[in-house]
């Protein structure tokens, strides 16, 4: 009998998740709209809960008695983590790590895994089209057909090819972003905080941060939101680039100062911008970045395929399932100390019923 038949449901908030019945199985919380694929793998193993649109009130109320959370949006701080004294895993649905207090989760010996690698291209690939979009002022070339009217030469863009590419932020998703912006004939700088990075296999050449804002037509961030990292991109940085140039973000939106932003782009000191995400998500829709003409929006969608969500949906339930069930190593694992340390406070596999 599969893991979809004889279901019960447990219901928190908007939406029912039916889970199979019989023997104990660990609790599994779920925060957003993760692929039916994934909710599917989990319901084979485990009592599976979800919070399309968590509060903090209503996390803290389901967290109490969970074993893993799959967390995909919402933050999951210190005072919703008080409550999670059965907490033993949190499967990211995504690669961002912003949202969780991982300190404290540290010291809960909660074991935190992440998607690395599932959204990788697709970012990459949202990266290049925002460039596009950009250069080729794609957006007010439309609306202007849509308005009745055809001026062409209004609407004179750049060409990427020969263009000069500085990404900032070298893991997976920037080293996929320099393969893409190489096909495209630039030239491709790469710097990253943390250290050297393996030119040899994007084509990168590393420079420092000041050389790449002053040499770079595209600045594009792929960077963590870390308290080193907010803010990286201010009114001093700014003013080191190209008047020229466009900033691409599809990292995180506390990266930037959107005030200094703004200034630049309402100036002229800046060409333009192309943001996926906002130091506040929703943004403030009444922001006046969010409506200058020459900034490209989307809202956070840049790792939203469809094959890309059902692949890290699928991760994050195999990751459960790993640890959980069959008291492995999962993959992805942010701080393996911490594996090491929980699996010397129980024994492998799952916890027996009744117990934490």
């Amino acid at each position: 009998m599969s893991g979809l038949e004889k279901m019960r449901y447990k219901r928190l908030g908007e939406e029912a998740v039916a889970v199979p019945s019989g023997t104990f199985r660990p609790r599994v919380l779920v925060t957003g709209k993760v692929a039916p694929v994934g909710l599917a793998r989990l319901a084979e193993f485990a009592e599976v809960s979800v919070l399309v649109t968590p509060t903090e009130e209503s996390l803290s109320a389901a967290i109490a008695d969970t074993h893993a959370l799959l967390h995909k949006v919402g933050p999951v701080s210190a005072s919703v983590l008080q409550n999670a004294t059965n907490l033993r895993m949190v499967a990211r649905h995504g690669v961002g790590l912003d949202d969780l207090d991982l300190p404290y989760l540290h010291q809960m010996k909660v074991v935190v895994t992440t998607t690395a690698a599932a959204n990788s291209q697709a970012v990459a690939e949202h990266t290049l089209l925002l460039a596009l979009t950009a250069a080729r002022k794609l957006i007010p070339a439309h609306m202007s057909l849509g308005a009745g009217t055809w001026r062409r030469e209004e609407f004179m863009g750049s060409s990427l090819s020969g263009s000069t590419f500085g990404l900032i932020g070298m893991g997976r998703i920037g080293q996929g972003v320099a393969r893409l912006a190489r096909a495209f004939g630039c030239t491709v700088l790469g710097y990253d905080k943390a250290g050297p990075f393996f030119a040899d296999l994007t084509e990168a050449k590393p420079v420092t941060l000041e050389n790449l804002l002053r040499r770079s037509d595209f600045v594009s961030l792929h960077c963590p939101l870390t308290a080193e990292t907010q803010g990286l991109i201010g009114k001093p940085e700014l003013s080191l680039m190209k008047s020229g140039a466009v900033l691409i973000n599809t990292a995180r939106g506390g990266l930037v100062d959107e005030a200094a932003l703004t200034e630049a782009l309402v100036s002229g000191a800046l060409a333009g911008a192309a943001l996926d995400v906002y130091a506040h998500e929703p943004p403030d829709f009444a922001s006046q970045l969010l409506h200058l003409p020459n900034v490209v929006h989307t809202p956070h969608i840049a790792a939203m395929t469809a094959a890309t969500q059902e692949q890290m949906a699928l991760m994050t339930a195999d990751s459960i399932q790993i640890f959980l069930m069959e008291g492995r190593l999962p993959p992805h694992v942010v701080d393996a100390a911490v594996y090491c340390e929980r699996s010397r406070l129980e024994a492998k596999g799952p916890p027996p019923h009744g117990t934490a």
